[in-house]
């Protein structure tokens, strides 16, 4: 799709059309992320697993998203968001859909970790796809929309195991975690319009500007300290993140609780990790400055740090009954 001059109506069309797309785009992506966590009995018994190897499959996917995010970002720069997004969303279907046929624990590796490029890759472009939608605006609402989308696809995925029961197939979320971006795929290559910014710098060679100077706009000395603190606080939450996606189901199962019982706390982990967004959202507001967004960020970041803890504590669920 070739830079043109719009309309408001127009952009307004473009703009609903990224953001419904990419919401779904970040559902399917949710029920991949947490796909694993739900399926990991399973996994060990098939497989015959050991707790460290089964520890070591789990970590797989998220060692692929690191290197999945950095490839996602240089190739966006080079073909565009939106190719960039169909691309990570047919990596990550391809071997999510692989997985369970895995030949053994070290091809089940190598897949977890390929589907982890995938989902890496796919992130950072939903988020600069939604956060352009609007002429480039920074729509803080919108991000957080989109990223609801993937606790929400987190829910469906627990959902899934939830309704399978103890005894349910535990392939069944790689099927339809695997088949579902496979299908939308050609949707969002019909119609998903490419980023109006990135054309923009396409056509002005913006683009090679930039690239030469991403170094220096990351760690100028200006910007050094704020660079190193988000990634601090980025890491920090995804580790915490990805812990309680891959081991919350185990860990209430280690608990005393049935499967269904650890699949629906997994359900309510996620409904409310994207109502959270979304009310956080509201409150900040399209014009919120960095200064109101720290201060929002703190309490809710100690808020998650307790909660965390408190698990390490949480009574076995007979003695809760006793």
């Amino acid at each position: 799709m070739n830079a043109t001059t719009t309309t408001p109506a127009d952009t307004l069309q473009r703009s609903g059309l990224t953001l419904v797309l990419c919401f779904c785009a970040a559902i399917i992506e949710g029920i991949d992320l947490q796909s694993m966590g739900i399926a990991a009995a399973g996994i060990a018994a098939e497989f015959h697993l050991t707790k460290e190897a089964l520890g070591s499959v789990l970590t797989a996917s998220p060692l692929g998203l690191f290197f999945g995010a950095f490839l996602g970002g240089r190739s966006a720069d080079l073909w565009g968001r939106r190719n960039a997004l169909i691309l990570s969303i047919v990596v990550f279907g391809v071997f999510q859909l692989a997985t369970p046929w895995a030949p053994g624990y070290s091809g089940l590796a190598a897949i977890r970790f390929l589907c982890g490029v995938g989902l890496g890759g796919a992130l950072p472009n939903l988020i600069a796809l939604t956060a352009e939608a609007s002429g480039g605006r920074n729509n803080i609402l919108n991000v957080v929309i989109t990223a609801a989308g993937m606790p929400t696809g987190g829910a469906v995925a627990a959902l899934i195991g939830f309704s399978a029961g103890p005894t349910g197939d535990w392939r069944t979320i790689f099927y339809v975690g695997g088949i579902a971006p496979l299908l939308l795929a050609p949707v969002m290559a019909a119609l998903l319009p490419e980023s109006s910014l990135f054309q923009k710098a396409r056509a002005t060679a913006l683009g090679a500007r930039e690239k030469l100077s991403i170094f220096y706009t990351l760690f100028d000395r200006a910007r050094v300290r704020q660079t190193l603190l988000l990634w601090i606080a980025f890491f920090c939450s995804a580790l915490m993140l990805h812990l309680l996606l891959n081991w919350l189901p185990s860990l209430m199962v280690a608990k005393g609780f049935s499967k269904p019982q650890a699949f629906l706390i997994q359900i309510i982990f996620n409904v409310s990790s994207a109502v959270g967004p979304y009310l956080a959202g509201q409150l900040l507001g399209a014009g919120a400055t960095a200064t109101q967004v720290l201060q929002s960020l703190l309490p809710m970041t100690a808020a998650a740090a307790i909660a965390a803890l408190l698990l390490m504590f949480l009574p076995r669920s007979d003695d809760l009954a006793s």
